[in-house]
Parts: C-alpha cells; sequence; structure tokens
C-alpha cells in the first residue's frame, strides 16, 4: 500500500490541498491513529487536523493544457518496440516523443520523465550503466520538479 509511509501520507495531503484549494498551517500531522468512520460519535480531536489548522481556501481553475497526440502515439509505440525487444525502434520513437512534448510542454514535465525513464532502462539492458544512470538521472530530477520530493511517483 502505498499510503503506508509517512512521507506518502503528507505527499497525498499536499496533492490533496492543492485540488481542492486547501491551505494548512505548516505543523507536524499525525496520520497513526486509526480512524473508525462508520461510528456516529465520531470525535473531530482523533482527526489529523482540526477546523483551526485551516488557513484558507483558495481558488482553484480546472483546465486542460495542451495535449499532443502524436506524442503519446509514439510513447505507446516505443512502449510496444519495447515490450517486443526492438530497442533501436524503441528508443527512436521514445526520442521523438520527447522532442515534440519538450516543443509543447517544455522541458519540466512528467511524459517526458516517463520517456526518459524508458530510455535509462534499455541502456541499463544493454550493459550501458553510464548512460543508464544519466537518463534515470534526468528524469528523476524532473519527477522531483513536477511531484516534489516525497511524491509517491
Amino acid at each position: 500500500d502505498v499510503l503506508n509511509e509517512e512521507g506518502n501520507k503528507m505527499a497525498f495531503l499536499r496533492d490533496v490541498c492543492l485540488v481542492i484549494g486547501l491551505q494548512l498551517k505548516q505543523r507536524s500531522f499525525k496520520f497513526d491513529e486509526p480512524i473508525d468512520l462508520k461510528d456516529e460519535k465520531i470525535s473531530y480531536a482523533v482527526l489529523p487536523f482540526q477546523f483551526d489548522d485551516i488557513v484558507n481556501f483558495v481558488e482553484t481553475v480546472k483546465h486542460l493544457g495542451p495535449q499532443s497526440n502524436d506524442a503519446k502515439l509514439l510513447f505507446e509505440e516505443g512502449k510496444k518496440f519495447y515490450n517486443l525487444r526492438r530497442f533501436e525502434n524503441a528508443f527512436e520513437a521514445f526520442t521523438k516523443s520527447i522532442q515534440i512534448q519538450n516543443q509543447i510542454y517544455g522541458p519540466l514535465n512528467k511524459h517526458s520523465a516517463h520517456c526518459y525513464n524508458k530510455i535509462a532502462n534499455m541502456h541499463y539492458r544493454f550493459g550501458d550503466f553510464v548512460q543508464a544512470i544519466n537518463y534515470q538521472y534526468y528524469a528523476l530530477l524532473i519527477y522531483e520538479k513536477v511531484a516534489g520530493l516525497d511524491h509517491f511517483l
């Protein structure tokens, strides 16, 4: 279970707060105590945060960003070639997908990080560990910038 670790619970709380527009006080929250949601007389004191911890509600704007079907199709094609062990074709498809995604989304996006992760996997399988580490490091940097240090991505 992803939420078993304390850091993942904090990352999950941060994601929920970002989605609903909730700002909380900065403090250490405790997620240890189990809560029986079937109990009709549940006490608010057992919840991880209280009403006093809420600083503000902010407006969240939902929008669809630019999307590229070509980049998505190239990534799926690269995965298909990867599973068929046609690594040269997979590398070419992932590289083209990264180029398109960088033009549309910019260099820091999770889709490019997924491609870099797959390319690192291919270099690892070929035994080119230096290149594998470089690509994996780059994917990790993007994941940290996009999702945060303690995100479970």
